[in-house]
């Protein structure tokens, strides 16, 4: 995968680039998705963070808005995501229309 992790550990940002380095902590903060298009990843990248991402937790992604609405993976696979947590989580407003945002309740 090419996507990159950002990630505040107890206040301290890391960066990681592959999934398996970010496992090994728990309980993150926040974690910012800017990288890989491709369904399949996004869809891998946003079940791994919910894993990851403490109770309060913000995960913002990135490019949800790219290219065009009826042939973005990245926005296919937030969308899914989403409406399959619908109990886990609650989506943050943004003033941007690039980002979706989403805070784990549970």
């Amino acid at each position: 995968s090419d996507t990159v992790y950002l990630f505040l550990y107890d206040g301290t940002p890391m960066t990681f680039t592959h999934e398996d380095e970010a496992v090994m902590f728990e309980a993150f903060e926040e974690i910012i998705f800017d990288g890989d298009h491709h369904y399949e990843q996004v869809a891998r990248d946003l079940n791994n963070a919910l894993n990851v991402l403490r109770i309060g937790g913000l995960c913002l992604v990135d490019d949800y808005q790219w290219g065009e609405a009826t042939h973005n993976p990245v926005r296919r696979a937030v969308n899914e995501f989403y409406n399959n947590n619908l109990k886990r989580i609650i989506r943050i407003n943004l003033d941007s229309d690039v980002q979706f945002a989403f805070m784990r309740t549970e």
